[in-house]
């Protein structure tokens, strides 16, 4: 009787562990004979939904299952006929990227779209989910099960730029070309390229001029050629709605951070935005300000005031200088500082050299200041040229003057043969033993006729400021030259006492005849009296407008 009992205590227990073991884990069903079982579980990716793609070894598609985000697993089986297959799971929650040609495993492959209104390529923003298990065999009347898990094939490409601190505050795009637009599943080989469009944000630390720019792609696409690789342009835009560009090549740099097999492309660049250097210019006059025209000139530069270690070339024109070669300001947001200055010649050592012949006309400009953030402006910052030179121009007044009297020849005496000029400071420092020059010459004419006792003197002379001169005048009283007067070291004086930088001056020579001079006889050159000491001269210097030549070079 006990034993009775024990029996059925211990058919009763099996009887509940059996019930158990049917209700938490049912039986498969039991396969067809002619088709196999396979059991799929994948490891879920948060709230991405999923599509399994299953292909027979010809390629064409077993069978297909989809499953909407929000489940917490995902298990399923499925019983198809023998034989080898490559399963497939993928899944995005990104409404740009999308699958095609599904139903042939060659040809399968995922896209991504463009921004919208654009033919840019858009950043894949979600996870783009993939895993393949090729060579699965199902045997009739049997199970094989797998487990997937998904990764995240996409390569995430942070893109920083240094431009500069000349660049704080600018809107900055950009694209990046040879980008995959597409993808194909059977490999994760890219399948098509096009041009990514990046959007660059102000870094969080806020460098001035730093921006960075995150995008997820589907790869980089290999292409020969110079202008075919990654070629990277951005566009830079201020806040007055100037516009420079920039542009890279970034094929090698991209190519060695996936060889490293790195799922996150962090590149770094200093770049430099060509912001080319306008510059303005102009000639101070005491009268109209003269043109420039296709005219040479160098421009001393300088990175701290008055310290000039550079030179550049330029082509003056009407109110531009023309730099050759073009010239950009500094990306980091430093000041240049400059002076212009003609006829063009390089410095040495802060100082120009030049040899003066009265003809050319030493300008210079006063220093200038310009930077990205404060560029060369015509208005505030333009570099107009002042005469560094003093001009004469010459007048003969001759009081009591018979008609037969004429000017033979002026000559002036004093005149630096050469000088150096200080960019620091922008004066004129004469160099080497004074000359004489010429101002008229009697080309065998007769001379210059006096008219009502005037004669002007033709031309000008361009000489070095606030110097001693002298001049020597010939007038002819016949046709006769061995009766000729002589006047010799006539002091000029100048209006103010000396002739200054940039001032023009007209020289007026007075001579004070007798009411009845004397005409000499051709024989008897004993009767010519010493113009010196029979005749009143003077000779005086005033402030006039300056006489144009050309460019401002002296046209004698």
């Amino acid at each position: 009787m006990r034993r009775n009992g024990l029996s059925a205590l211990y058919m009763f227990s099996l009887l509940l562990v059996c019930a158990a073991c049917g209700k938490d884990d049912p039986e498969p069903p039991v396969p067809a004979p002619d088709k196999g079982t396979l059991r799929v579980s994948v490891e879920r990716t948060g709230d991405t939904p999923l599509t399994a793609l299953a292909y027979k070894e010809d390629g064409s598609l077993a069978f297909r299952k989809d499953e909407p985000a929000g489940t917490s697993t995902w298990s399923w089986q499925e019983q198809v006929p023998e034989g080898k297959y490559d399963l497939w799971i993928t899944g995005t929650r990104s409404a740009k990227v999308t699958l095609h040609d599904t139903e042939d495993r060659a040809k399968a492959y995922a896209s991504t779209g463009r921004v919208e209104g654009d033919s840019l390529l858009a950043s894949v923003e979600a996870p783009l989910y993939m895993e393949g298990v090729a060579g699965v065999k199902v045997v009739n009347g049997e199970e094989v099960s797998l487990t997937s898990s998904p990764k995240d094939i996409r390569r995430i490409l942070r893109l920083t730029i240094d431009a500069g601190k000349g660049f704080g505050g600018v809107k900055v795009a950009g694209r990046l070309t040879g980008i995959a637009s597409s993808i194909r599943l059977s490999d994760r080989i890219a399948a098509g390229t096009a041009s990514l469009g990046l959007d660059f944000l102000p870094v969080a630390t806020g460098a001035p001029g730093v921006y960075q720019a995150v995008a997820g792609i589907l790869g980089i696409v290999s292409m020969e050629g110079a202008d075919r690789g990654n070629i990277l342009t951005l566009s830079l835009e201020t806040a007055s709605a100037e516009r420079f560009s920039y542009q890279e090549n970034l094929t090698a740099r991209l190519a060695e951070a996936i060889n490293a097999d790195k799922d996150t492309l962090d590149l770094r660049l200093e770049v430099s935005p060509a912001v080319p250097i306008r510059l303005y210019t102009g000639i101070q006059t005491r009268a109209a300000v003269d043109v420039f025209d296709q005219t040479p000139v160098s421009i001393a530069v300088a990175t701290s005031s008055g310290q000039y270690t550079d030179h550049w070339d330029g082509i003056a024109t009407n109110g531009e200088i023309t730099l050759d070669p073009e010239r950009y300001y500094p990306t980091d947001g430093s000041a240049l500082f400059l002076r212009s200055y003609h006829p063009a010649a390089p410095h040495v050592n802060g100082e120009v050299h030049y040899d003066l012949t009265g003809q050319e006309d030493l300008m210079m400009t006063d220093e200038q200041s310009g930077s990205l953030s404060k560029r060369f402006d015509a208005t505030l910052t333009p570099l107009v040229h002042k005469h560094l030179l003093t001009q004469l121009s010459f007048k003969l007044l001759i009081a009591n003057a018979p008609d037969s009297y004429r000017v033979r020849g002026v000559t002036l005496n004093g005149l630096a043969t050469s000088a150096k000029v200080s960019l620091s400071e922008g004066k004129v420092i004469p160099v080497g033993d004074p000359t004489s020059v010429g101002i008229y010459v009697d080309p065998g004419t007769g001379g210059i006729p006096l008219v009502n006792g005037v004669a002007d003197v033709p031309g000008f002379i361009l000489v070095q400021p606030e110097a001693t001169f002298t001049i020597d005048l010939i007038l002819a009283v016949d046709d006769n030259p061995s009766n000729d007067l002589v006047f010799k070291d006539i002091p000029v004086k100048f209006e103010g006492g000396g002739g200054e930088s940039g001032n023009a001056y007209r020289v007026e020579i007075s001579l004070e005849l007798p009411d009845d001079p004397d005409v000499p006889d051709d024989d008897t050159e004993d009767e010519i009296p010493g113009p010196m000491d029979k005749y009143k001269v003077a000779i005086k210097a005033t402030v006039i407008p300056w006489n144009t030549g050309n460019n401002g070079s002296a046209d004698l």
